[in-house]
């Protein structure tokens, strides 16, 4: 017999299988009248009312010396998770009474969470009048706060970094879309966090009168992905800010459920 035959052996190992599909992103299409809500409102003459799946704002900008109205309902988007690729939509009518000086400027604002943790505030605007100023007011912390100026007819005019104005165009007389899409294009990747409808108006009189506008709001949906982790998933991060874990539901590399990691450096 050969020597190599004293030698020859056979091993049996056990095999485990650990899978884990990364899978905790999710496809959803809600109506944003179903999440919580709050009316912020600036000046006497200002109302908001919601009545089934519809919302009225109606303002007047009373005299001076604070010569500015606020109309606004917020709705907070923040247990949806959902990230800027969704996708939001609604429709509007806009109208005003004989004597309205036609200085009006409605928008939405959303408000959304980059990965590095910071806050930027998106107002997607429309208007009726020309060349008239008026203010664009940030309403997410609860009351109506200056942003910047607003010129009816052209946009947004000396905002502060992190307030990103954006002019969608005129407002309508009849039922049009106010705004469809997703809002990526103009704030990077994030989370959406809340959205507000705005309406605000410049001078007028006390009271609800005939030099009043206002705006009705129908269909406002957000369709997207969201992602929540699991008891058992944590996230480990040591350094920089920019030391970040990511499960999104955007394109991250290309499309959900994905899983990121970024690491820099740590002296």
């Amino acid at each position: 017999e050969p020597m190599s035959r004293l030698y020859e052996q056979t091993f049996s190992c056990p095999v485990s299988t650990f899978s884990e599909q990364f899978n905790y992103c999710f496809s959803a299409s809600v109506s944003l009248l179903s999440l919580p809500r709050h009316v912020v409102t600036l000046g006497p003459d200002a109302w908001v009312s919601v009545s089934g799946g519809t919302v009225y704002l109606r303002v007047d900008g009373p005299p001076s010396p604070s010569p500015y109205g606020v109309a606004s309902l917020v709705i907070d988007m923040s247990s949806l998770g959902f990230s800027t690729h969704s996708t939001i939509s609604m429709r509007h009518l806009y109208g005003r009474e004989r004597r309205d000086t036609r200085n009006n400027l409605v928008y939405i604002q959303i408000q959304v969470r980059r990965p590095d943790g910071s806050v930027v505030y998106l107002y997607l605007a429309r208007d009726d009048g020309s060349s008239e100023t008026t203010h664009v007011y940030d309403v997410m912390g609860g009351a109506a706060r200056y942003v910047c100026n607003y010129i009816v007819g052209a946009g947004g005019s000396g905002c502060p970094a992190g307030h990103i104005v954006v002019r969608l165009g005129a407002l309508s007389t009849s039922w049009a879309t106010f705004f469809s899409g997703s809002v990526y294009p103009y704030v990077g990747y994030g989370t959406i966090e809340k959205i507000a409808l705005v309406a605000v108006d410049h001078r007028g009189t006390p009271g609800r009168g005939d030099d009043d506008y206002y705006v009705y709001w129908t269909d406002l949906v957000a369709s997207g992905h969201g992602c929540s982790l699991p008891g058992a998933v944590s996230v480990y991060t040591r350094g920089q800010p920019n030391t970040n874990v990511f499960i999104d539901g955007g394109t991250s590399p290309t499309s959900p459920p994905s899983l990121v990691t970024h690491v820099d450096a740590h002296g």
